[in-house]
């Protein structure tokens, strides 16, 4: 198979590609559907198979996203899609119970709310609106999402998509989530916090 490809993203255990004729295609676990299939029938995928959504048919992908064990992609229009693991609420669609998710789901923003990059973690994701904000959501555990006191310190997870407030007055260039997050402003300077090595901050 003759593929154009545009970007590659990898998680702990799978791999999204995207074609620049905007097909999406998955490979690797797909235990949690974070390839995007039902992993009743597949639960590995030895070769990249194209995931099949009308989410993604009927809008223009502008970049596709692996975290740990699931997945997710930012359209043209500004909107989130995500799939795979949601023990931790990481995917953002604000159901608690639905502990996978197979279908692309669109993550719980205001519709106002336009979204231009995204960064998945190992159980969280931070997501960078058009109009600077930074919104978190899934695990915050080790006070990965920088909710500080904006939320009670005994919520661990929080399953729909939260403004992080510390970061209202900075001008964000970049997100990233990893074990920890971290932001980076377009003057240069890089912004962290959740729990490390050498302490904790649970606010950038």
């Amino acid at each position: 198979m003759q593929l154009n490809i545009k970007t590659v993203c990898s998680g702990a255990n799978h791999n999204l590609l995207l074609t620049k004729s905007g097909q999406i295609l998955s490979w690797g676990s797909n235990i949690h559907g974070e390839c995007g299939h039902d992993p009743n029938h597949n639960d590995k995928l030895f070769k990249p198979l194209v995931i099949y959504s009308a989410d993604i048919s009927n809008n223009l992908v502008t970049q596709i996203e692996c975290g740990d064990n699931f997945s997710g992609f930012v359209t043209e229009s500004g909107s989130v899609f995500a799939f795979g693991d949601n023990s931790e609420g990481q995917l953002g669609v604000g159901m608690d119970e639905l502990r996978e998710m197979v279908e692309p789901t669109r993550v719980n923003l205001n519709y106002d709310e336009t979204i231009k990059q995204v960064s998945f973690g190992y159980r969280h994701m931070l997501l960078l609106s058009r109009r600077g904000d930074v919104y978190g959501a899934g695990s915050n555990q080790d006070h990965q999402l920088g909710l500080g006191s904006q939320i009670n310190s005994a919520q661990r997870k929080v399953s729909s998509p939260i403004k992080i407030q510390a970061l209202g007055d900075l001008n964000i260039k970049l997100v990233v989530a990893g074990g920890f997050s971290a932001v980076l402003t377009h003057e240069g300077e890089i912004y962290v916090w959740s729990e490390g090595e050498f302490g904790s901050f649970n606010s950038p």
